[in-house]
């Protein structure tokens, strides 16, 4: 017998479409086809206040996925991309402008410092850093031998990325001021990580090591100060392994990570330096079988999920939803975000970002009504109204 989904079916709200510019040149501003199709989702104890997010198709643009984005100063935003470019995104006027990459290599990774985007292209042998105001490329060599770069990590003022290379074993800590970067070796045993997050008010950063197929092995910590790796922690897999916090110990920063392909949320302490927590995640092996890292707006985590090939015994793709978390209530909820018509598009890459939360999705349904990840479709960027100021004050 099917199991019944614990999540209450999608309200699709009524959708409107504004008619669009097509302009073909790649660096020229493209109009947006306009799709106000608000979309609200609740689990069903209802608990949660999850945004209406609404979605701008945008026109003249076919993608396998967009990548990781961010934002920059004055609040447009930069998005990593297939097929040799990357996009910016205005999200006050919704329009979006296409740039060639140098190289037509993919850009995986976009970090804005001042009027500079650092654009990370994977295995593409240099750095490619472009000038936003005056429109120009500089590209500069890696200080390592292996080239395999997928996400960097900027610090708290941004005069530093930490760039993670999966073809050296390595980290780059970067110089956005002088744009020179110095190498240092993962030291300790096993793959090595592939993006971090700061943590300890920016004294440290913490990263996730796991093997193909995801199997999470251990979190392991970077010592930001004196740039050595300095701890790690096995994965727990079972409660046993979990020490709850007590009663009298000291509050402080908790991180919360999916245990990806066991379908619970962990939590870790990074003051008591010790795994506090271990949550099952409602509808994993039901809705989706794979659950990506979040990123956290307004009080609520949002992770990416998604089905797992082999599990379900259909070709892998991401889901048109994310799933939420809220620390305070530790409840659960999905968000969906519906399409016009028949199209289904899968979300991966999601940014908070100038009091709003930004998501885009690529349109993965074929003629034949299948969906393959690996497809290439219509294009869609979702936001959601101001949850506070729209200033960005960094950086």
């Amino acid at each position: 017998m099917q199991k019944r989904s614990r999540y209450r079916q999608v309200r699709q709200l009524s959708v409107m479409v504004v008619g669009g510019l097509l302009v073909l040149a790649m660096t020229r501003a493209t109009a947006a086809q306009e799709t106000a199709s608000g979309l609200v989702s609740r689990a069903e104890s209802g608990n949660l206040n999850l945004p209406t997010l609404v979605g701008t198709r945008l026109d003249g643009l076919q993608a396998y996925r967009l990548l990781d984005m961010d934002m920059d100063q004055e609040g447009q935003i930069w998005v990593g991309s297939t097929r040799g470019r990357f996009l910016r995104y205005d999200p006050q006027t919704r329009l979006h402008r296409l740039i060639q990459i140098p190289g037509g290599e993919t850009s995986s990774c976009s970090v804005c410092v001042g009027t500079k985007v650092y654009v990370l292209g994977q295995k593409y042998p240099r750095l490619r850093v472009y000038d936003r105001v005056a429109g120009r490329w500089q590209e500069y060599a890696y200080p390592t031998r292996g080239v395999d770069f997928w996400y960097a990590t900027p610090t708290r003022d941004r005069r530093q990325l930490v760039m993670f290379n999966y073809g050296d074993r390595a980290v780059v800590f970067w110089d956005t001021e002088t744009d020179t970067g110095s190498a240092v070796s993962y030291s300790l045993e096993g793959p090595p990580p592939g993006f971090g997050f700061l943590a300890e008010e920016g004294r440290a950063m913490y990263s996730v090591v796991s093997e193909w197929p995801y199997r999470l092995l251990k979190l392991v910590r970077l010592d930001m100060s004196a740039k050595r790796w300095s701890q790690e922690w096995a994965i727990p897999h079972s409660d046993d392994q979990i020490a709850r916090i007590r009663p009298g110990e000291p509050d402080g920063e908790v991180l919360w990570m999916p245990h990806t392909m066991e379908g619970y949320l962990l939590a870790f302490h990074t003051g008591l330096r010790r795994w506090t927590d271990r949550m099952k995640i409602p509808g994993y092996g039901e809705n989706f079988h794979f659950v990506g890292f979040s990123t956290r707006h307004a009080g609520l985590h949002y992770f990416s999920v998604s089905t797992f090939d082999g599990v379900e015994g259909r070709p892998h793709h991401f889901l048109n939803a994310l799933l939420v978390f809220d620390l305070k209530t530790r409840q659960f909820d999905l968000l969906r975000l519906p399409s016009t018509g028949n199209d289904y598009h899968q979300v991966s890459y999601t940014l908070s970002a100038g009091g709003r939360l930004f998501c885009t999705g690529t349109n993965i349904r074929q003629a034949d009504g299948s969906l393959v990840n690996g497809g290439v479709g219509d294009v869609i960027f979702w936001q959601s109204g101001r949850s506070a100021t729209a200033k960005v004050d960094r950086p």
